[in-house]
Order: structure tokens, then sequence, then C-alpha cells
């Protein structure tokens, strides 16, 4: 669990501080894709789980909880610089 919250908040946190850069809807594109992809992965890995399994039950886990509007961290940047910040 804790690689898989590390994994949310860099990825959030790369995706966020990129958005402006490479475009706010290729990013929300981006976040939903790795959000199905993270679906695909827990609906692919059924029985016994293996090492590999494993492996890729938490990959799935760290690129499925990423949320495509970075509202866990963007607002806070966004206005990081800016006097007439909201209490």
């Amino acid at each position: 669990m804790t690689c898989t919250l590390v994994g949310d908040a860099l990825i959030s946190l790369l995706i966020t501080l990129t958005a402006d850069a490479l475009g706010r809807r290729r990013m929300l594109l981006l976040g939903c894709a790795l959000k199905l992809l993270g679906a695909a992965i827990f609906a692919y890995v059924v029985g016994p789980v293996t090492d590999l399994q494993y492996l890729l039950l938490v990959f799935g886990a760290t690129v499925g909880v990423i949320s495509p509007t970075g509202l866990a961290f963007g607002a806070e940047v966004g206005t990081a610089g800016e006097d007439h910040m909201v209490g």
C-alpha cells in the first residue's frame, strides 16, 4: 500500500506540474487512460496470485488511483504565488 500511495503522489504531482506545458486536455486524457489501465489489470488478475501477478497488481493500483484533475495538489500549486489565496 505504501508503494501505491507514494507512486500516486509522485505521478499526480508530475501530471499537475506538466499540465500547463503539455495541455490540460492531454493530461486529462492521460489520467483517464491510466485509470482504465489500472482497472483492466485488476480485471485480468484472477485466481491464486503469483509473484508476477502481485507486481502487476501493485502497478495497477499505482496508476489506477491517479486523479487526472490534480485536485489533491494542483490547487495549492496553482495559487502559491498569488496574494489572494482563499483560506
